[in-house]
């Protein structure tokens, strides 16, 4: 038989490091380590997306998906059947509290890089 969890928590060792920048959450890019063979190659992920609940209990509250449009880096609020254009500061006010939206899934999008070039902070 399979030992499923060992086999799980081996492959979560395995698994490449991560370091998140301070400013992330707020929708800066975040920097992975690649798991290219190449150390020179890193993953740049930039914030594309948020889910958020409003409201203070599971049972009750409202959900709303941020979005940024990637042609011209704008960022929209979908609220039911509205749609409002939003300024970056507004997404980085999700992070929840009280009855302000909180921040429930966040995804983001992954582009490659290659250390030393001028597509990099280093």
């Amino acid at each position: 038989a399979s030992d499923a969890p060992a086999e799980a928590a081996a492959a979560a060792a395995a698994a490449p490091a991560a370091s998140e920048t301070p400013a992330a959450a707020g929708g800066a890019a975040m920097e992975v380590e690649s798991d290219a063979q190449d150390e020179s190659l890193w993953a740049n992920y930039e914030l594309t997306g948020v889910l958020t609940h409003q409201g203070r209990t599971a049972e009750g509250g409202h959900y709303v998906a941020w979005v940024k449009k990637q042609s011209n880096n704008q960022w929209y609020k979908f609220d039911d059947d509205k749609v409002y254009e939003v300024k970056e500061e507004e997404i980085k006010k999700l992070y929840g509290g009280g009855d302000w939206h909180m921040a429930y899934i966040c995804l983001y999008q992954r582009s490659s890089v290659v250390l030393g070039t001028d597509s990099t902070r280093y």
